[in-house]
């Protein structure tokens, strides 16, 4: 059971707070170059090019599962 003591923010408002208190530009532009390089780093382990789009990416993700599944099968 969550009680709201009268006077002291609601858990929600204090989190925001505390999260645009820590969070700032810096924060965004490591965490966007750590997404860059992971996906850069698995394109690479798959041997595929790093230009591809999500459509494509699914579209090979989805092919490679079903001659996986298929090979399991048979």
């Amino acid at each position: 059971m969550c009680a709201i003591l009268v006077g002291h923010p609601h858990p929600t408002e204090r989190y925001h707070e505390e999260y645009d208190r820590l969070i700032n530009f810096d924060d965004i532009s490591y965490l966007d170059y750590i997404h860059t390089t992971l996906d850069r780093a698995v394109l690479d382990a798959y041997g595929w090019p790093h230009h591809l789009s999500d459509r494509d990416i699914l579209q090979r993700l989805l092919d490679l599962n079903r001659r996986r599944a298929a090979a399991s099968a048979g």
